[in-house]
Formats: structure tokens, sequence, C-alpha cells
């Protein structure tokens, strides 16, 4: 109940059944004069409710709840047509499912249903929930795809609203299923978490994968991973007409002070818009990142790759990947070719082979003379492995960013000792082992 509701009802209350006044036994002599102005508590309810800028007026019929829930349902492989000029298909669940399973690492996708949660919210606020979820997006694929929102059309409903997307929840956790998200795991899970703590409710979440994690890996190097973007880049999707996110809060939160003001419910309706592209696109953007993983193009992708793979702790095929990369490099002078081979060396230590590591580092220290990774790495090998400290401390002091540390234990380490040329120890380690 809205706080003028509540108001006007406690007012009610006060008032209570009229009794008659006794006669008085003198009646006053003269006039009476007029008293000051007095309002009843259901106008001071209606006062404080509009400086509070609540609406006090009582909910539509249709809209008794306090909010309202849409749907939508697409079939798998048709053409759709979405708001903000956006045109997709869905795939079908079996390839969804087979590009889930490399993406995560899982190996296999359960039979569960797959569903995306994105909400639209008053605020970028999730610590301690300040934001208010005021429209909850749900998308769940089984044998077709139904995009379910609730949309909040005053506070006081709230926490009605999120008991369903509880029972929601927690009906897709009882049935084995997969949730996905873009940026859910930072922002859209704990503030919806929060918010539901806030009304007592709990739910049981299901296994949660958020992409915007991956699409970092593979594609940061790219430039900025918002979904967006990633549609642009990846699935050729503009959208036309599209509310930028802070153009979302601001509607959300006039929607909420203004229930029913006019031209307000078009706009909530273009957020339900963007809030719908952005149910279906993550489900069209898993292919393109089972691609990614399995055929990477050049050398910063296979980077991402590697460093996707070995996060979920595949480090034998996350070297796989670099060593292929490398050897597919036709130039080696290059920037790019000279950072994969750092990241292959890095590989190659931990898989125990730290000849081949040190003979990645001299190569770089060649072709990139003063660069710190490959001189550290080299420097480290030389003194602890090798056991030349002479030969490690030349290669240190001609690093661009030498470690002082370092170059004091070395120093007395080969106490007056003969220093040989660095470009002297490069040589002669990096023609022990080709760098490839």
């Amino acid at each position: 109940m809205r706080l003028a509701d509540r108001l006007k009802q406690h007012a009610a209350a006060r008032v209570g059944p009229t009794h008659a006044v006794p006669a008085a036994s003198t009646a006053p002599s003269g006039p009476i004069a007029p008293g000051p102005a007095s309002i009843g508590l259901p106008a001071l309810a209606d006062r404080l409710a509009s400086a509070l800028g609540l609406s006090s007026t009582p909910a539509r019929a249709t809209d008794e709840a306090g909010f309202d829930t849409r749907a939508r349902t697409l079939r798998p492989g048709e053409l759709a047509t979405l708001p903000a000029s956006v045109s997709l298909a869905v795939p079908a669940l079996a390839e969804i499912r087979a590009a889930l399973a490399v993406v995560t690492g899982q190996g296999h996708v359960g039979a569960g249903p797959l569903a995306v949660l994105d909400l639209e919210t008053t605020g970028l606020g999730t610590v301690g929930g300040t934001a208010i979820p005021a429209v909850v997006g749900l998308t769940v694929a089984e044998t077709d795809v139904v995009v379910s929102q609730w949309v909040l059309r005053h506070g006081g409903a709230e926490g009605r609203l999120l008991r369903q997307v509880a029972t929601r929840l927690s009906a897709l956790a009882e049935a084995g299923g997969t949730l996905l998200s873009f940026n859910g795991g930072s922002f859209d899970r704990p503030l919806l978490t929060a918010r539901m703590r806030r009304f007592g409710i709990s739910a049981a979440w299901p296994r949660h994968f958020d992409l915007l994690t991956v699409a970092r890996r593979l594609w940061g190097h790219e430039g900025e991973c918002r979904l967006t973007a990633l549609e642009w880049r990846r699935l050729g999707i503009v959208r036309r007409g599209d509310l930028s996110g802070a153009a979302v809060a601001d509607v959300l939160v006039a929607a909420l002070q203004r229930p029913g003001a006019a031209g307000l419910r078009a706009q909530v309706d273009r957020v339900l818009d963007h809030n719908q592209v952005d149910l279906l696109t993550p489900l069209v953007l898993l292919p393109a990142m089972r691609a990614a993983i399995e055929r990477p193009q050049g050398a910063a992708q296979a980077r991402g790759v590697a460093r996707h793979l070995i996060a979920q702790g595949d480090d034998d095929r996350a070297r796989q990947v670099l060593e292929q990369a490398l050897a597919a490099c036709r130039d080696l002078r290059d920037l790019g070719a000279q950072n994969l081979a750092l990241e292959c060396a890095t590989a190659r230590r931990r898989a125990g082979d730290r000849a081949g590591a040190a003979a990645l580092w001299a190569w770089v220290c060649a072709e990139a003379p003063g660069h710190p990774v490959a001189h550290e790495g080299l420097a480290k090998h030389l003194e602890h492995r090798r056991r030349d400290p002479a030969a490690a401390l030349a290669v240190a002091r001609a690093s661009s960013l030498p470690c002082p540390q370092r170059l004091a234990r070395l120093h007395r380490k080969t106490s007056g000792a003969a220093i040989p040329a660095w470009e002297h120890v490069i040589g002669r380690w990096a023609a022990k082992s080709a760098p490839v």
C-alpha cells in the first residue's frame, strides 16, 4: 500500500463514528469569530504524496498488482523482427547448448532450460541495493524461446514483483537450468539479491555464467565490450533509435515518480524494447564466441583465447593455441608476435619446458632490446636455473626497467668477475633452440 493510501486509511480510522454533542448550558454571546482554515488527514496525505513525488490516485484496474507482465514467444531458427530495427534468428537450442559447452569449458550442458537475465534499473548503485529494478527481463529457451518482462508501475509493488521473479528463478534451478547474463555477475545478480533481501525474499539461483567476462577475454583487444558494440562488430547488428543506459534510468525514475503521466508510458515501452534486444542477442552471440575459441584469428585473439582457457583450468589447450598461433606468424618482428611469444614462454614454463621458455625470452630480447618482460624472464632463468650469475647480470642490466634488488644480488654473486656482453649471451642462448 502506498504512503498516501496508508495515510488516508489512518485518517478514516481516527475519525470513527459521529456522536451527538450535548447542548451547552449557556450559549456564547456575540458572533463567533472564524477560526483558521483546517485541513483533514486525507487532504494532508495528498499534499505529502505530491511533495514526495508519489501518486495518491488509485491504480488502474488493469494495474492492481502494481506491475505489469509481458511475454513474447519466438521460434528458434526463424527470423524475428525486434525493436530498434533489429532482425535476428535465435539459433536452435542444440546449437546454443553446444556453443555454451565450449564457452564455459563444461564439455556438455545439461538438458535443463537455458535462460538470460537482464535488468533495467533506476541507477547503477549495487552496494546495498540502492537502485530499483524497475524492469526485470528473463528469456527462457526450451522448445520455444519465451521472453518475459516484469514492469514495475509504482514502488509499493516491488516486493510482489520480486516474489514472482524469485519463484521463476527457483523453478529454473529446480529444473537444472542454466542462467546467462551480460555483466550479471557484477551488476544484475548482486542488485537483485540485495533488493530481494530487503523484502525477506530468497531465491534458489540456477548456475550462472556471465558472458561479459568471456567477451573481455576474447575481444577486449578490439576495444569496448558493451553488448551493443559486440552486436555491431560480431553480429552486424546496429540498433536504431535505441535508448542509452542513462536515458533508461531517467525514464524509469520519472515513471515511478509520476505513474500514468502523459507520454511516460510510451517512453517505458521504449525501455522494454531495449530490454528485449538485450535478452536475445546473448543467445546469438554464443556461437560467435565458440567460433573464436575454436578458430582464433590472429595473434591478439589467440592470446585472448589462451587466457580464457587458462581461467578455465585448461593450460594444455591454452599452450597449444599459443604455439599454433606463433608458428603461423609471418613476421616474427611484429609487436603482436613478440607479445604472443612472451605468453607462449609463460605457458612453456608452466608446463615444465623451461629451456623452451628461455629460448623465446632470448628471441624477444634480440628483436626488442631492453624489453623488460623478456629480459626479466631470461635473467631469472640464467640466475636460478643455469646458475650463471654473470650472464644473468648482463641480461638484467640491459633491461629498460631493471630490478634494483636483482642487480644488487647479482653484483654480490659475481664479486668482480668479468661480465659478458648481453648481446653475446642472448645470441648464444637463443641459438640453442628455435623460437617456434
